[in-house]
């Protein structure tokens, strides 16, 4: 029996070519992402509707030549399935990350991270996902850029590190208009939620600065405030209070003796 002959060379780099299988380096894959956004950036010239203009696997045959001298990828069928796979995989960490609850990614070493038993749940209804988990994809930022556009999840135009900042911010913002509302409150409703807010604000510390009267009225309102809730005060204002009320008794009843004695006088003048 004849064997067959298999025909395979070796890249300057060490990669080995077999007829359509190629073992890509790190140093290929950074290379033909370069080239991938390049042709991004390029606008019209190679961009298209859902993706690249025809043509385009040529021109990154001849950008990898260009980037490595002596490079052997060809646009098909090594250029092809390596940009296939690239997008399959890009496409997938999004849809992962774009669930939100349990995915995470890793920005120091560029893979996601999640509990392993909910990957595995989410492997079962996307294949393409398989492997993925802690595994470094360290050109998913640029990838975005590349096929983000192609893609209808509004998560994959922007990396996992910029979607995190977006959520701070808008985490801030929401603060903010907290604290406007709370603002807002205290000058539709009145002096006693004013006073309220002052209270657990702390005292205006710059405004007493920028008013040295300020400190004295504060003082005197303090101290009438003390007055008002001293109770020997009190007393004394209830004591009064009641003395004037026997008073307003007392003349009644005077008065209604007055008018007695007047009656019975002009009885006897009859």
């Amino acid at each position: 029996m004849q064997r067959r002959k298999v025909n395979s060379t070796s890249s300057k780099d060490g990669s080995m070519q077999s007829g359509s299988k190629h073992q890509w380096t790190t140093t290929e894959d950074a290379k033909l992402v370069e080239c991938l956004v390049d042709m991004a950036n390029s606008g019209p010239t190679w961009r298209a509707e859902n993706g690249f203009k025809s043509g385009y696997l040529l021109e990154l045959e001849r950008n990898m030549l260009e980037k490595i001298p002596g490079c052997k990828l060809r646009a098909q069928p090594h250029i092809e399935n390596k940009y296939r796979l690239l997008k399959k995989q890009y496409g997938a960490i999004a849809d992962l990350l774009g669930q939100g609850s349990g995915f995470g990614w890793d920005d120091r070493y560029k893979s996601l991270v999640c509990d392993p038993d909910i990957f595995q749940g989410w492997v079962k209804g996307h294949p393409g996902a398989a492997g993925l988990r802690n595994k470094p994809f360290p050109h998913y930022d640029d990838l975005a850029h590349v096929f983000g556009k192609d893609r209808a999840t509004g998560f994959s135009a922007e990396g996992p590190s910029d979607t995190a900042q977006t959520v701070d911010r808008e985490e801030a913002e929401e603060n903010e208009d907290l604290y406007d509302t709370n603002d807002s409150l205290a000058s539709t409703q009145g002096p006693p939620v004013a006073a309220s807010l002052a209270s657990t604000q702390g005292p205006p510390i710059a405004r007493s600065s920028d008013n040295p009267s300020g400190t004295s009225t504060s003082t005197s309102t303090k101290r009438k405030k003390g007055k008002k809730s001293d109770p020997v005060f009190m007393q004394l204002v209830d004591n009064l209070s009641n003395m004037g009320k026997v008073y307003e008794g007392a003349t009644e009843s005077m008065k209604k003796l007055a008018e007695t004695f007047k009656h019975e006088a002009d009885g006897a003048g009859r």
